[in-house]
């Protein structure tokens, strides 16, 4: 693990969180209609567009050129998570062992005066979806720290040496991925202390949530993702396949400590 410290998290949390002891946290971009995604984002948050990330991605905007409709089209990040320790307000959010999570990210171009003088470091993400297992979680806690948590069938299952099996079952729609590291692992060297803040979307929009981290490192994966059904992650895969060939990435080595806060723009600066 690359050296670090986490920062003081801002006073005024609903609840707070650890995560360490992480296994993996596997992410693939895809691709969701914009106007789906800017309808459930906070105000002053507006979705990244396929045209706009373009410019600074010479393959995307080829595949751009080779595929006009991705210009209406939104980046989005689809995570899964597998982690040993998860506390929430000083109490195992989990029985021991490995708990598996999942979640949707936007890519969001925030505003230049945060809503909250609390949102800390980053600001590039707003959370869509949270899932957590079914059983095996307790519940009510993790809502505490997370309200937009959802319940389900999900999971990341080690499968050999460097490789992963993943699964979430949503109410219309199935997605599978067999991931497997490749090359060499490499330490990210992000400064300390490291922020960032994740709005949450929806009827969630008056909450967010700040992390301190440190302890990332990156690998490069060889995967093969399945989805089936009528939902739109099912529809992103189909499009963002047909037309992108983007990576899936593994994250891996991190600890963090999160909190929850619900937005007051007046809320004085709580910076170390």
């Amino acid at each position: 693990m690359t050296g670090g410290f986490f920062g003081e998290l801002p006073d005024g949390a609903l609840s707070c969180s650890v995560q360490e002891r992480v296994h993996g946290e596997i992410c693939v971009d895809l691709l969701l209609p914009i106007e789906a995604v800017q309808a459930e984002l906070p105000p002053g948050q507006r979705a990244v567009s396929v045209p706009e990330r373009a410019v600074k991605d010479p393959e995307l905007a080829e595949a751009l050129r080779a595929h006009p409709e991705l210009a209406g089209r939104a980046l989005v990040s689809l995570c899964f998570l597998a982690l040993d320790t998860f506390e929430i307000d000083g109490r195992a959010a989990h029985p021991p062992g490995t708990v598996s999570a999942a979640f949707l990210w936007a890519y969001v171009t925030p505003s230049d005066t945060p809503a909250d003088a609390r949102m800390l470091g980053k600001r590039n993400f707003v959370q869509l979806r949270a899932w957590y297992p079914a059983a095996g979680v307790e519940r009510e806690l993790v809502r505490t720290t997370d309200p937009m948590a959802e319940f389900t069938e999900v999971s990341m299952r080690p499968a050999g040496e460097g490789a992963w099996e993943l699964t979430l079952v949503l109410a219309d729609e199935r997605i599978e991925a067999r991931v497997r590291t490749v090359g060499e692992r490499q330490p990210m060297n992000r400064p300390s202390p490291a922020f960032m803040s994740v709005p949450s979307a929806g009827r969630f929009a008056d909450f967010f949530t700040v992390y301190t981290f440190h302890g990332h490192h990156l690998s490069a994966t060889e995967a093969t993702w399945h989805a089936e059904g009528n939902g739109p992650l099912s529809a992103a895969f189909a499009e963002t396949s047909a037309t992108l060939g983007l990576p899936t990435i593994l994250e891996d080595g991190w600890s963090a400590r999160s909190a929850l806060y619900r937005i007051e723009p007046d809320a004085g600066s709580q910076r170390p």
